[in-house]
């Protein structure tokens, strides 16, 4: 399982660090996550992927945007990474196998977010409602 999942890191790596060049290419992607995630989000099983998902997708959003690019590199390649995992339809279970093709999906958000990403994602969260909070000051 570690050799799978370092042959899963440097394949995916390679391809976000390419993404991640490339805001219109980046913005595909999201989108992807996002209408992947539309169809995923009422299974059981994936109720906690789905939020976690959530947030990296605004975050990843915010950042094509321009609004918030403060995350380091490293994490900003496995958020990419992890989402291109995700919604590749040829991954290590398929996700055409009821319940058990989700599984490695679920897996890999997990091992994301034990990496760092779940602490990133609580940093933007938290830009995200200071700049709820801040006036606007423009007149």
């Amino acid at each position: 399982m570690a050799g799978a999942f370092r042959r899963w890191k440097e394949a995916y790596t390679e391809k976000a660090k390419k993404l991640v060049q490339d805001d219109g290419a980046l913005r595909k992607v999201i989108e992807g996550a996002r209408s992947w995630l539309e169809k995923q989000k009422d299974l059981p099983l994936m109720k906690g992927t789905v939020e976690e998902m959530i947030g990296v997708i605004d975050l990843l959003t915010a950042y094509v945007d321009g609004k918030y690019r403060c995350v380091p590199r490293r994490m900003l390649l496995a958020m990419v990474a992890g989402i291109l995992y995700v919604v590749s339809p040829i991954n290590l279970i398929p996700d055409f196998i009821p319940v058990i093709g989700w599984l490695d999906d679920i897996a890999i958000f997990s091992i994301i977010f034990d990496m760092g990403v779940s602490a990133e994602v609580k940093k933007f969260r938290a830009w995200e409602k200071e700049q709820k909070q801040e006036p606007d000051t423009q007149e």
